[in-house]
C-alpha cells in the first residue's frame, strides 16, 4: 500500500481496494533475456496474512508459483477464512487477461474469493445465503477484462442448506446439491435436488450478470 501513490493504471486501482493487516511476504528468483515484462521467468513463494479485497477478508493465503510468458502459475494454494479453507491451483495470466482454474477444492463461501477476482460475479451470488460454507469444487476460466471468456463452474454441496428471497418471502432450502456455471455474462444455476417445506424442489435458472440488467429466467419443479 506504500506503493499506491507511485503506482499507475490497473495496479493503482487494485491497491486502492486492498487492505493489508500484515506485510505481504514474497520471494522470487528469476531472469529476463530481453528486459520486457513478459520475458521474465522464475519461481517463488507467497505468504499473505489477514487481508481484504473490496472488503472481502481472508485470514491467510500461501502458495508456490512459477512465472513464465506473462502468467503466474500458483501451486499448493492454501486459503483460510476462519475454520474454512480452499486448496488447489490457479493460473493468473496477465498477458491474456484471464484466470484459469485447473482445480480448487474448498469448504468456504465462494463469494469472498470471487470478490477478489470479479465483483460482478460475486455480487450475483450474494442472494444465495448459505447457512454454513458449502463444499465446492471449482474449475474453468474467468476473463479479467473480457467477460466473453467466462466459462467457470462451481460444483457445490450444502447439506445445511441456504436461504433465498423470492417475491419478498424468505425461502429456506435444505440439503442443496448442484452446479453454478458462469458462461460469458450469464449465471446458470442447476439444482437438481433441494428440500423445501418438507417436499423437494429442482431449480434451473439463468441470471444475467451484466450490470443494470435484471433479466432472470427460471424453471422450478416442486414435489410434495
Amino acid at each position: 500500500q506504500l506503493l499506491e501513490p507511485a503506482a499507475r493504471g490497473g495496479f493503482q486501482k487494485t491497491l486502492a481496494v486492498m487492505n493489508f493487516k500484515e506485510p505481504l511476504n514474497l520471494t522470487f528468483e528469476g531472469r529476463s533475456s530481453e528486459g520486457t515484462p513478459f520475458s521474465w521467468e522464475g519461481v517463488g513463494t507467497l505468504h499473505l496474512g489477514p487481508s481484504s479485497m473490496r472488503n472481502a477478508w481472508v485470514d491467510s493465503v500461501t502458495a508456490d508459483f512459477q512465472l513464465k510468458e506473462g502468467a503466474f502459475s500458483f501451486q499448493n494454494i492454501l486459503t483460510k477464512i476462519g475454520e474454512t479453507k480452499a486448496e488447489g491451483s490457479c493460473i493468473y495470466d496477465i498477458k491474456n487477461q484471464e484466470v484459469r482454474f485447473p482445480g480448487v477444492h474448498a469448504n468456504l463461501d465462494p463469494v469472498p474469493i470471487l470478490m477478489w477476482i470479479d465483483p460482478h460475479i460475486a455480487e450475483s451470488l450474494l442472494a444465495y445465503r448459505f447457512h454454513q460454507p458449502p463444499v465446492t469444487d471449482v474449475s474453468g476460466v474467468l476473463g479479467l477484462k473480457d467477460p466473453q471468456k467466462n466459462n467457470f463452474k462451481i460444483q457445490l454441496r450444502a447439506p445445511q442448506g441456504l436461504d433465498y428471497t423470492l417475491l419478498k418471502k424468505n425461502l429456506t432450502f435444505q440439503q442443496v446439491e448442484g452446479n453454478v456455471l458462469i458462461k460469458k455474462q450469464d449465471l446458470l444455476v442447476d439444482i437438481p435436488h433441494a428440500s423445501l417445506f418438507g417436499g423437494s424442489a429442482a431449480i434451473n435458472a439463468t441470471v444475467s450478470i451484466v450490470p443494470g440488467d435484471g433479466r432472470y429466467e427460471a424453471l422450478v419443479t416442486l414435489d410434495g
